[in-house]
């Protein structure tokens, strides 16, 4: 365990600069996007973005659930 939280933390450090503030920065605006989702539970835009950041990520299984909330929400929507 403590040799892949050591992994873990190498690879984090071994990121650029900026590779790390953008993920960060990802994680600061898919937090936000969450609490509005709890006060607007049926707004797709809210998903849409929730995707594409969770896609940042590379959160792939959360994005598509995101997504397909998108689809069972957004009678047409059509993102920006």
């Amino acid at each position: 365990m403590r040799q892949i939280a050591a992994l873990a933390v190498l690879f984090v450090l071994a990121l650029p600069a900026g590779a790390q503030q953008e993920a960060q920065a990802a994680r600061r605006t898919i937090e936000a996007i969450e609490a509005l989702i709890r006060e607007r539970p049926t707004d797709a835009t809210l998903y849409f973005f929730l995707a594409r950041f969770r896609a940042q990520l590379g959160e792939k299984a959360a994005a598509v659930a995101a997504l397909e909330k998108v689809a069972e929400l957004g009678e047409g929507f059509l993102p920006p």
